[in-house]
């Protein structure tokens, strides 16, 4: 590909460019309890997805600027778990509308160290094999290939949270609405990294952490957050065709771990908070 801005490259496929098939399916029902000016629901979810990735990364471990595709050697898993429950109604003669509720959000993903999913695969330099007993080659077959280095991470998520969310008829004119919600996450990771020297030759597991005295195979990470996301609306009718408001809006996105922070990097990534007026 030559693109203005972008630079050339030369694309090395030691993959089939097409994705091999992915299969997912979801079962989600809604169940509603009418109580005059008050609606019990309950909406529950399970999703399962299972397919490859067809990520592009360095196959030679050098600065040049050639590309390659992987098909990693197992699919990625992925399974979820969602429960909402909400308490809807209506009050003081229609003008008030609210909404509260609780959420249960759960991921899951492989756990044992031969299925973990596949995070990242690069080309790396032959020292790095020596430097961890492995000898390298070259595959006669791809040649431009170098020993390659892949990550994994496999990650479950717990995610809790309660929330109140409504508005309000001030006037026939005005309105404020507005929510908040308390969320509780804890994730949970298994990371490893092999090594392999050339495409044909089988992986090797790394030590994934050499802060622990002996080999480890994987490494463990665990951590928890909480957070809180509000907002808050004003809006004016001055007709029915012209609407003016105002707006404020506090979000927050939890953090997790880095699959290429291996070894004596630190893994994590704190969160990251935004405020956003309108």
């Amino acid at each position: 590909t030559n693109s203005p801005g972008t630079g050339t490259y030369t694309g090395y496929l030691s993959s089939t460019p097409a994705r091999p098939p992915s299969h997912s399916y979801a079962i989600v029902n809604t169940t509603s309890f009418d109580m005059g000016n008050l609606t019990l629901r309950n909406i529950f979810g399970y999703k399962h997805a299972k397919g490859y990735v067809l990520d592009g990364y360095d196959p030679d471990g050098t600065s040049a600027p050639i590309i390659d595709t992987y098909v990693g050697r197992r699919p990625k898993i992925d399974e979820q778990y969602t429960n909402e429950l909400q308490l809807q109604g209506t009050a003081l003669d229609d003008r008030l509308d609210f909404t509260i509720g609780g959420l249960a959000d759960l991921i899951r993903e492989p756990r044992d160290p031969d299925k973990l999913n596949t995070a990242s695969v690069s080309g790396t330099a032959s020292t790095t094999l020596v430097n961890a007993g492995v000898t390298p080659s070259v595959d006669p077959n791809f040649p431009l290939i170098r020993p390659r280095l892949i990550r994994y991470l496999s990650t479950d998520i717990d995610s809790y949270a309660l929330y109140v969310a409504g508005s309000f008829d001030i006037t026939d004119q005005l309105t404020i609405s507005g929510g908040y919600r308390h969320t509780w996450d804890t994730v949970d990771a298994i990371q490893a990294s092999t090594l392999s020297a050339s495409s044909n030759v089988p992986e090797t597991f790394q030590d994934a952490d050499p802060d622990v005295p002996g080999f480890q195979q994987t490494r463990n990470l665990k951590a928890k957050f909480q957070s809180d996301v509000y907002n808050a609306t004003l809006e004016y009718k001055f007709t029915p065709d012209v609407l003016a408001y105002v707006g404020y809006r506090h979000g927050f996105k939890r953090g997790g771990f880095n699959s290429s922070a291996f070894g004596n990097f630190p893994p994590a990534f704190g969160p990251e908070k935004i405020d956003s007026y309108s």
